[in-house]
């Protein structure tokens, strides 16, 4: 048996309804209102909704008055594209947000054949997210997200059965506001929402002003047949008043019999839009729809999906054909292998002895013996300079009168040293390398002696001394 619960968060209160479907026939099998037990309404709504076993399909939130808008207006054309592109343009400015982040859920209400007659219900994707992301993160995942004015259409359909094809406006309301729908065949056509009016007169005073404003700016909409009011002094009033200034039918709908409706006000919204959706209808109306199954972004989809497949199986026969190369030309080569090395060990059986294993590895060894050496040799090239030094220094301590040194520069390498300064004559320069080529332990090559330019007195030396080749 279908069966659809909504739910509505109102800012005091807490509504669920449950309606059922029986062969033709809908009815509300339970009405739920709670008020409020403290500031957040979306949990004590996710108590009452786990405390009735609901599943998530069939599940439906509605989205309050005060989150989404309505625009009823004309348009100098009929392409359902167009349309919809048009809306979300022009409904940005009035919206304060980009065309690209707004639900425009609509409908056609009347159509010419150069015009058409357009109703729709523009939300923007961040509200619809802030609503929907609450209850998805809690394994909650609505179904449908109707505008509580759905609630009117529903029940016109399942309470005034006889008036369901016939053009009616309906008034609902509750201590506070007073809700009026044009529905015409099972279409909206208007709606106005009236708040905070004075109820004083039975003939209402200023909302049978606004009423009669609503009705001339619909000037498309059949001379309505009947009034139809669901329950509550504020509706009924209006309801009664505007009946007479058109002309036309009273009806006053009395809640439904289900425990919980006889003393509510605001029970219409939320039953009739249970009472709509169990009846299995078109949902035109429906945000969860628009945002995940827009048309054209249904078309694009499946058209790029074309291509996404097109261009996946072009890599994927791309791909195979390159690897098929690849592996051929492997196995080709690690054949080659095979066959040598068949053929090595077929040769060396057929000469009738083992090869020598030593004598494919002699090379390799004799290249890293080699290598060894001249590594030996070049440590022993690189003598610690420590003894030089400290022969060089009792040596040079030896210098006899008459022989004044001065040294300017001494460069200690590993093998040698290099020693600069000056004498205070040219044969006083050549005396000291003559005492320096006299020790055993050292060798003294003479790479400059020559009278210093500046000075003639005086002869500058560069000596060279390494240790002496052993004999």
């Amino acid at each position: 048996m279908p069966e659809m619960v909504a739910v509505q968060i109102l800012p005091d209160r807490v509504q669920l309804a449950r309606a059922q479907q029986a062969g033709d026939t809908v009815r509300l099998v339970e009405l739920v209102s709670q008020p409020l037990q403290g500031t957040d309404g979306l949990e004590e709504a996710m108590a009452l909704v786990r405390q009735r076993g609901v599943e998530n399909v069939g599940l439906a939130l509605l989205v309050n008055w005060q989150d989404y808008s309505l625009r009823d207006l004309w348009m100098p054309f009929t392409n359902v594209s167009q349309i919809r592109s048009t809306l979300k343009f022009e409904l940005e400015d009035d919206l304060d947000a980009a065309a690209a982040d707004l639900l425009v859920p609509s409908q056609v209400i009347e159509q010419r054949p150069d015009a058409s007659h357009v109703l729709a219900w523009p939300i923007s994707r961040r509200r619809m997210h802030e609503l929907l992301d609450p209850w998805e993160q809690r394994g909650f995942s609505p179904e449908y997200m109707p505008p509580d004015i759905i609630g009117h259409v529903g029940l016109l359909q399942t309470q005034a059965t006889d008036l369901a094809e016939k053009p009616v406006v309906t008034v609902t309301g509750d201590d506070k506001t007073v809700d009026v729908a044009m529905i015409h065949k099972g279409v909206l056509w208007a709606r106005r929402r009236m708040v905070s009016f004075a109820w004083a007169t039975e003939a209402a005073g200023r909302p049978l002003q606004e009423f009669r404003r609503m009705v001339l700016a619909v000037p498309g909409f059949p001379p309505p047949e009947a009034i139809v009011s669901f329950g509550g002094e504020a509706a009924d009033t209006l309801a009664a008043a505007a009946a007479q200034d058109i002309g036309c039918l009273h009806r006053r709908i009395a809640p439904p019999a289900v425990e919980g409706a006889g003393h509510l006000l605001s029970w219409p919204l939320v039953a009739g839009a249970a009472l709509l959706m169990a009846r299995g209808g078109p949902r035109p109306l429906t945000f969860r729809i628009e945002e995940f199954e827009p048309r054209e972004t249904a078309q694009a989809i499946s058209l790029l999906s074309v291509w996404a497949v097109a261009l996946l199986g072009i890599c994927f026969l791309v791909g195979g054909v390159f690897c098929l190369i690849r592996a051929s030309d492997y196995h080709r080569r690690l054949a080659e292998v095979y066959q040598a090395a068949d053929t090595f060990w077929t040769t060396h059986r057929a000469e009738g002895r083992r090869p020598d294993d030593m004598a494919y590895f002699a090379p390799q060894l004799k290249q890293q013996i080699d290598k060894l050496q001249t590594q030996i040799e070049q440590a022993k090239a690189n003598v610690d300079v420590t003894d030089l030094l400290a022969q060089f220094a009792q040596q040079a301590t030896k210098t006899p009168e008459g022989i004044d040194v001065e040294y300017q520069r001494m460069t200690v390498n590993a093998s040698a040293i290099s020693l600069r300064g000056k004498a205070n004559t040219y044969e006083a320069a050549t005396q000291l390398r003559a005492l320096l080529d006299e020790s055993p332990l050292f060798d003294c090559e003479t790479r400059k002696v020559q009278a210093d330019p500046r000075d003639n007195n005086r002869a500058e030396f560069d000596f060279l001394i390494t240790p002496a080749e052993k004999k």
